[in-house]
């Protein structure tokens, strides 16, 4: 069977906050895996993944950290690879909501496509 990606966008201030508080808390259907790197919005996983230069995404200009950005990045992408690899383990399909995706550069969404492809997923 194969397994769809529900791919969840949105520009800011039209309830994303809400809907990927809720899918982070509380997805406890079988079948379905939220991923989102280790927190709600998965905006910053997937733009430190799949962008061709993250570091100069609005996402991370606003980010305060201390940790090296590339610390960073890898450390977001084997949290969303533990994400992928579970649903994988158990057949779920997959949810990710990251409001920032919609003005992702066209390489960046070419590249979680054929990432999402590569693993057997449809983007629904």
């Amino acid at each position: 069977m194969r397994r769809t990606c529900f791919l969840h966008v949105g520009a800011h201030k039209t309830g994303t906050s809400s809907i990927q508080a809720a899918l982070f808390r509380d997805l406890r259907a079988p079948g379905f895996q939220y991923v989102g790197g280790g927190r709600p919005n998965g905006s910053i996983a997937i733009s430190a993944v799949f962008s061709p230069s993250p570091e100069n995404e609005e996402v991370f200009r606003l980010l305060e950290t201390d940790e090296p950005f590339e610390e960073h990045r890898r450390r977001l992408a084997r949290r969303l690879e533990c994400g992928f690899a579970g649903a994988q383990a158990d057949g779920s399909h997959v949810v990710i909501s990251s409001e920032a995706t919609w003005t992702s550069s066209r390489e960046a969404l070419r590249r979680l496509r054929d990432d999402l492809e590569s693993r057997g997923l449809e983007i629904g």
